[in-house]
């Protein structure tokens, strides 16, 4: 803990006492860790992203959600991951990644990610941002960010996910890939999803 504070210190070693002080998991490491998460180096926020997903407390998931914002992509999906491993208790926390994906265009593979994070938390919110990540945007990133996402909306419980699928079918400038969605839809049983159903099909091109 001395060593990860010391300013006088390399931060290379400073990293090395952060990265030690999350495999040991002691409560009493946490403010060490939390000063690491604000300092200038990027080293050492990198260090207590990644070791700070063995505190599930809410100063470390707060500190995690503001090194989520970092400029430095290793560490972005360092603090995913993290958050990640905290699950459910991170939740809210999770759920405003979305819309900082988004702004902040993250790539592909942090976005993936994030959808099995959010895939694990119950409850209405991280169905809605399962649901972002599954919308179709102008930045052009790989399909398979949202294919990922609409299957694990399609999972979610159908009265949650219902008014989300609807949405996504009804999206004129995606008519394709949408297995997943189509499958929940029916099984809801929902009578406005028969109609949707049937558009979507009716309007897919002819072979």
């Amino acid at each position: 803990m001395a060593l990860a504070g010391d300013e006088e210190e390399a931060p290379a070693l400073r990293a090395r006492a952060v990265t030690a002080l999350g495999r040991i998991g002691a409560h009493a490491a946490l403010p060490a860790l939390l000063g690491a998460a604000r300092s200038n180096s990027e080293s050492l926020r990198l260090r207590a992203a990644e070791a700070l997903g063995s505190f599930r407390t809410e100063e470390a998931i707060a500190a995690l959600a503001d090194l989520a914002a970092d400029t430095e992509p290793e560490t972005v999906r360092a603090a995913v991951d993290s958050l990640a491993r905290i699950g459910p208790p991170a939740a809210a926390a999770l759920c405003i990644l979305p819309s900082l994906a988004r702004r902040n265009h993250w790539p592909s593979n942090t976005r993936c990610a994030l959808v099995p994070a959010l895939a694990a938390c119950p409850g209405p919110g991280p169905t809605a941002a399962l649901a972002q990540l599954a919308q179709r945007e102008r930045r052009t990133y790989p399909q398979s960010v949202q294919a990922i996402a609409e299957r694990a909306l399609a999972e979610r419980p159908a009265a949650e996910a219902l008014p989300h699928l609807l949405r996504l079918l009804a999206d004129p400038t995606r008519r394709n890939g949408h297995g997943p969605a189509l499958l929940a839809l029916a099984r809801s049983g929902a009578p406005e999803a028969e109609a949707i159903i049937v558009q979507h099909f009716e309007n897919q091109p002819s072979s």
